[in-house]
């Protein structure tokens, strides 16, 4: 856990989370807003559908605070554990990047759900992440698998499309599981996106004068090479 947990005042985090949620549903004037409140109408239906009923002994789960950011090409979310930055617990990341209009908002939620599943394993589980352990263990498979999800123990990859009774659910309320190919299987991010930006190269691009000109990416600064049909040096572009 992050230094200075010990210290926090749930009572007074819940209190501005909820300040927080009520800021952004009030405040639908941009994109990030707009989906921000989507997220917590969503975040509190999935809750009373699929997360509290496991281990119904517990109290309810305290909310988390949602954020949008650009996590790179290979994550679709992040639980933050401990203190995010301005000193609240329970951080939910969703990547920038796959979340609408760039993904299936099927594939959205279940990012939600696997992340609110370490929140409550956090709070709840007999066996939560601890420096160096793992953090998708027995526990939280056997949780996500009782909701419908099949995270890969371990890495936490999802092996396929979410099932009964997460399917269900979404489709009560109108969101049907769409209909996609899976990822190649070296492709270790999830099962499928609706679209799937490519990382940025590292390679510089040079081309020739043919036309069309040939082209070619190379990791070094200078590159010296003819081209046999035209008989040009390749240049930066």
């Amino acid at each position: 856990m992050t230094e200075g947990v010990a210290l926090y005042d749930r009572r007074t985090g819940e209190r501005a989370k909820t300040a927080i949620q009520i800021s952004v549903e009030a405040d639908k004037k941009s994109e990030t807003t707009r989906i921000l409140a989507w997220l917590y109408r969503w975040d509190e239906l999935l809750d009373h559908e699929l997360i509290n009923p496991i281990l119904t002994d517990k109290p309810p789960l305290p909310r988390p605070v949602y954020a949008l950011e650009d996590l790179g090409v290979r994550t679709y979310g992040s639980y933050h554990l401990g203190l995010n930055p301005v000193g609240l617990e329970d951080q939910i990341t969703l990547n920038v990047r796959y979340v609408q209009p760039n993904r299936h908002e099927y594939g959205v939620l279940e990012t939600v759900a696997h992340e609110k599943l370490h929140l409550k394993q956090q709070h709840q589980g007999q066996h939560p992440y601890k420096g160096g352990s793992n953090t998708h263990n027995r526990e939280f498979v056997d949780m996500a698998e009782a909701i419908g999800l099949h995270p890969a123990p371990v890495q936490g990859w999802h092996l396929r499309p979410a099932s009964e009774p997460f399917k269900t659910v979404l489709e009560r309320f109108g969101i049907r599981q769409p209909e996609t190919e899976p990822v190649e299987k070296s492709d270790k991010r999830n099962y499928w996106t609706a679209v799937k930006p490519s990382g940025r190269s590292t390679l510089a691009l040079w081309e020739c004068e043919c036309e069309p000109p040939q082209k070619a990416r190379v990791g070094k600064a200078e590159f010296e090479a003819i081209c046999p049909r035209c008989a040009a040096c390749f240049h930066a572009i």
